[in-house]
């Protein structure tokens, strides 16, 4: 629903804060804290607050603007000067400002507070700030968990705010937090920014993540239908797994819910919720009936087939990723408060 994204060819400012502060390690303690309860639930936000078509014009360090441009290398931030030589990276971008103009005009200045890396992600993580508009109190971009502010990954290009789908762009960046579905997916190991081996017998390709952390979006935020409306509430709790060997099943007695593509489900089982959003005049399966009953697995006994699935590598390894169903997800049924689509 929200998300920031910054250009990333910089020119204009940067300034350091002095050497030798211990910036990872609260934000390492923060991330343990609450990446456990981030695994396997979901939500409806797509990322964080809304700083939507941002452009970087400058970076301050130590109150000193410099001529430099501002890159991602893999998942880290770097900036450097015009010959392309590096001048600052990981935990030396802490207390870095950036000041943003956003696409009403305003300027918002994003302060790095502390960067990570976390080991099991393979990714540096950023505590960023931004002032509060009424006093100018340092807010955290996304928001707090148990008190302390959540992290956000820097991911490539820019991510609508209605569905997450993403716009390859290397001249942005969008921060991308982990407490909602981007850069959870992301944190879960659908980083779009790397790949993972698949293997048909003695056939191998690495195949690149972008589509599956897509597939993942789609998922997390139960948008059956790839039109961007969500059918489940914050805190619900699923069962992921791919055949990638990223995640894996979790023994569950509960009954899949259906396979992702980028752009939404297929062979829908169930609805994780029997209506998700209260206010709605029709239940979340009625939804999908109405808007895309094609994606039921009901109305479509052949292809959803789960033994002979393109989600396996013996069907789908010579497939495009941008259409071959590439998650599956088992969510708890048969309760009075969930829609079943396959009595």
């Amino acid at each position: 629903m929200r998300n920031l994204c910054c250009w990333l060819a910089l020119a204009g400012a940067a300034s350091m804060p002095a050497c030798g502060t211990d910036a990872g390690a609260e934000a390492t303690s923060s991330l343990a804290e609450y990446k456990a309860s981030l695994l396997h639930t979901n939500g409806i936000r797509v990322n964080g607050i809304r700083v939507n078509g941002i452009r970087v014009n400058g970076i301050r360090v130590n109150g000193t603007e410099l001529s430099a441009t501002v890159a991602l290398s893999g998942t880290e931030l770097v900036l450097a000067d015009a010959n392309g030589q590096l001048l600052y990276s990981g935990t030396g971008l802490v207390g870095a400002t950036i000041p943003t103009d956003l696409a009403t005009g305003e300027v918002v200045q994003l302060t790095i507070q502390a960067v990570t890396f976390d080991a099991a992600a393979g990714a540096y993580l950023y505590e960023v700030t931004y002032p509060n508009a009424k006093n100018g109190k340092a807010e955290p971009l996304c928001d707090k968990v148990n008190g302390k502010a959540v992290l956000a990954l820097a991911l490539a290009g820019t991510y609508s705010d209605d569905t997450g789908a993403n716009t390859p762009d290397p001249s942005r960046f969008t921060f991308a937090c982990v407490n909602a579905a981007i850069g959870k997916c992301a944190l879960w190991g659908y980083h779009p920014g790397k790949t993972r081996q698949e293997c048909l017998s003695s056939l191998c390709k690495q195949q690149p993540l972008p589509s599956w952390h897509q597939a993942c979006i789609r998922m997390v935020r139960a948008d059956y239908c790839g039109d961007g409306v969500p059918h489940t509430r914050d805190g619900t709790a699923i069962n992921v797994w791919d055949n990638l060997g990223i995640e894996s099943p979790d023994p569950s007695s509960w009954e899949m819910e259906a396979e992702w593509t980028q752009d939404g489900a297929r062979c829908i089982r169930h609805t994780r919720w029997l209506q998700a959003d209260s206010s709605s005049t029709v239940t979340d399966l009625e939804y999908v009936r109405r808007t895309c009953p094609s994606r039921l697995a009901e109305n479509q006994p052949t292809a959803c087939n789960s033994d002979r699935s393109d989600f396996f590598s013996s069907y789908g390894f010579h497939l495009a990723t941008d259409s071959r169903r590439l998650l599956r997800n088992q969510s708890e049924g048969g309760l009075t408060n969930r829609g079943d689509a396959k009595k």
